[in-house]
């Protein structure tokens, strides 16, 4: 076993590495998705313990022992007029012996009537030693404009109505505790430019947090407590102070989330969403439902965004 003092230069080594490297403006920010870390809230880089891991810290799938299949499907700003907002995922995750590592594979999408972002992204997570795990997405980034009288009178498009780029994540989860854990993330750290004509490059996302388990607390059981601050490398410096809670019942078969964030050009926001497992056979099965409402006005009108995952562990 290696002195604890090597182990934490090992830390702060990695973390320098990832914070330097992020400095080096935006599609694709609306990447993170996922019905259970939407509910707390999004402060689930610390937390991870999911195949959600896959899109919100990558170092989180060496905490899986079972494959995963997860799905999901949200309506954004429901009710909005003239136009149809969603995002969707699909995630697999398999789990090898812990000197190998876990594998993730994904699919995510966020479409309107008039533009598309595909991504597709093959996830690593790794033990690096005990209570350490790293990780690392590739990502295959796509988007795709709706071909229409206007494109095709426009001299952007006039190369065609798509453009690619590949990009890459990196990710640390440290257990300080049983209870109280650290993650940080860096994605999209050689920023992309993914562009048509002008440069449009793919914004460096830097998220830190940290994770109690609370116990108990009256009827609420498996208290989970999460904040983070997540930092947007784009044109107005856009930053986010986050948290959220979660606790099951029921013997571990339902579960209760909320939370919320504030943070510059009046972000503001709620989040609250539930789980029930509805059955641990051979396999178990989970629903997720998050609800997300902004608090500075942008949803006027409508009825929030709401998201509805299942997953399937074997």
């Amino acid at each position: 076993m290696e002195p604890l003092f090597l182990r934490n230069k090992y830390i702060f080594g990695i973390i320098l590495l990832l914070l330097l490297a992020s400095q080096l403006e935006a599609a694709f920010e609306g990447l993170y998705m996922g019905a259970r870390p939407i509910g707390m809230g999004s402060a689930f880089v610390s937390v991870s313990d999911d195949s959600n891991a896959i899109l919100w810290n990558p170092a989180g799938l060496s905490q899986l022992k079972k494959i995963e299949i997860v799905t999901l499907y949200s309506k954004l700003y429901w009710n909005i007029q003239d136009d149809n907002l969603n995002k969707n995922f699909a995630g697999f995750v398999l789990p090898f012996d812990k000197n190998i590592g876990t594998l993730g594979v994904g699919w995510a999408n966020s479409s309107s009537s008039l533009y598309c972002e595909n991504v597709f992204l093959f996830s690593f997570g790794r033990i690096i030693f005990e209570g350490f795990s790293f990780g690392f997405n590739a990502k295959a980034m796509l988007k795709t404009y709706a071909v229409n009288d206007y494109t095709l009178i426009d001299p952007v498009f006039v190369n065609g109505n798509l453009a690619f780029g590949i990009s890459f994540d990196f990710g640390m989860l440290y257990k300080i505790t049983r209870d109280l854990s650290i993650g940080i993330t860096v994605d999209n750290i050689n920023r992309p430019d993914i562009h048509l004509q002008d440069t449009d490059k793919v914004c460096a996302v830097i998220k830190g947090g940290c994770s109690l388990s609370l116990g108990s607390l009256l009827f609420f059981k498996n208290i989970l407590a999460s904040a983070e601050l997540d930092y947007y490398k784009n044109l107005s410096q856009d930053y986010k102070f986050i948290g959220g809670l979660e606790s099951w019942f029921f013997d571990k078969t339902f579960a209760v989330r909320t939370g919320g964030g504030i943070g510059n050009n009046s972000f503001m926001e709620i989040d609250a969403g539930m789980s029930w497992i509805v059955f641990k056979t051979a396999c178990l099965l989970q629903i997720d439902y998050a609800f997300r409402y902004s608090l500075n006005g942008s949803m006027e009108g409508t009825i929030g965004s709401h998201f509805i995952s299942t997953t399937v562990k074997f």
